[in-house]
């Protein structure tokens, strides 16, 4: 059997069996045995699973002699030995042992004090997403120790650490509120995420409501949560979406109450709930939210967590209809075309559905559109319909498409 190697491939056999024989003299019988046993393509796996091993193993060996030697740990305390085996760890990837030694020029354990080599170890491990570096590296930007002092560059580093779980980085970030001025962080952020005096830029937008947020600006939650939602300047991610709308909903926004009934309707980054569902939306419309009105007939014209009643159904379509929700239109004008809890009336349900065409609607164009092509509450007019549902059809409504190739309009 001919075997191939790529040269990528043959470089990175080389340099590992030149790694075992240099770090682990007594080892390189290992490559014989595997030669013969397995054959090239088993030795190269078998190889490096050796070598992952070999440093792992070195990287803990390392690290936890260091940490023996920094503390006094059943040794007596030596900074130069500590040193030197944090420094061996460090070469192994340990990102423990490049944080301690931030800690050792940090504090001046066993050589001068040195805020600037401080901040140097804390940094590569800190971007390598080590949160109690990034933590550290945060202190050193708020207290102007190895670098100038910069709050929000602090706050962005806390926050790193934060989103890992690092409690000590939350307080630090609750010791700047006040210092900071977050609604001003907001308000860029929203020009970022709007477009307002700026191009509209979801990343930057996204840095700066995530910085007032994290400094307990209520209002930025709701933001947040909708650029985790929809992935805008972020990745999409439910559960942090639904985090954050919650925050936003108990403190009383009527908006994320809604929004918090659409995470339990769907089960998007909280366990489905109907019943909760309800609750959140009931909250939401008691609020004056139109859009919580819509989802309200939309459970009782389902029968979800609620027993279907398409008179109840109409009536939440209608108040959020007349509050100015857009999608509620061509529900309102669905009910009066079919006499779902309502007595049928084709003029009215034309009315609900030019409603919706002048704010560019689709469900409303594919409505009119049948209205038109059936001659109910209009004309029947083949050219109208045509139009109506390739407008609706061109926005993707699966109806008008089918509707479309149905009639061969």
């Amino acid at each position: 059997m001919l075997i191939v190697f790529t040269i990528s491939s043959i470089l990175v056999l080389l340099f590992e069996i030149i790694f075992l024989l240099v770090n682990a003299s007594g080892m390189h019988w290992i490559l014989h045995v595997l030669l013969l046993s397995y054959g090239i393509i088993g030795s190269i796996v078998s190889i490096r699973k050796c070598v992952r091993n070999y440093k792992d193993n070195m990287k803990f060996e390392y690290e936890s002699l260091g940490i023996k030697y920094l503390e006094g740990k059943g040794v007596k305390k030596d900074y130069n030995l500590a040193y030197n085996y944090f420094l061996k760890a460090s070469t192994y990837g340990s990102l423990e042992s490049m944080y301690r030694i931030g800690q050792m020029y940090d504090n001046g354990y066993g050589f001068k004090q040195s805020y600037s080599k401080a901040l140097e170890w804390y940094l590569k491990a800190g971007n390598l997403g080590y949160a109690k570096a990034q933590n550290a590296v945060g202190n050193m930007a708020e207290n102007g120790e190895g670098c100038k002092q910069d709050l929000i560059k602090a706050l962005d580093w806390y926050i790193l650490a934060a989103e890992q779980g690092n409690d000590l980085a939350r307080e630090n970030i609750s010791g700047l509120k006040g210092k900071i001025d977050d609604d001003n962080l907001l308000i860029e952020g929203l020009n970022y995420y709007f477009g307002k005096d700026k191009e509209k830029n979801f990343d930057k937008a996204f840095v700066m409501v995530r910085r007032a947020a994290y400094l307990g600006n209520i209002e930025s939650y709701l933001y947040l949560g909708e650029m985790y939602n929809y992935g805008k300047g972020t990745l999409m991610d439910y559960k942090k979406a639904f985090d954050y709308y919650l925050r936003s909903a108990e403190a009383g926004n009527a908006l994320a109450m809604n929004r918090v009934g659409n995470a339990y309707l769907g089960g998007f980054g909280a366990e489905k709930d109907f019943k909760k569902a309800y609750e959140w939306y009931s909250k939401s419309a008691s609020h004056g939210e139109s859009a919580a009105y819509c989802n309200l007939g939309d459970m009782y014209s389902s029968g979800r967590y609620v027993k279907e009643n398409e008179y109840k159904a109409f009536e939440y379509y209608l108040k959020a209809a007349n509050l100015g929700y857009v999608g509620a239109y061509f529900e309102v004008g669905y009910s009066f075309y079919y006499g779902k809890g309502v007595t049928r009336d084709y003029a009215k349900a034309v009315q609900w559905f030019n409603k919706g065409v002048k704010e560019n609607n689709a469900n409303c164009e594919y409505g009119l559109g049948i209205c038109y092509l059936n001659g109910y509450g209009v004309s029947k007019n083949i050219a109208l319909a045509t139009n109506y549902l390739k407008k609706a059809a061109d926005k993707g409504n699966k109806n008008a498409i089918d509707t479309i190739k149905e009639h061969n309009l």
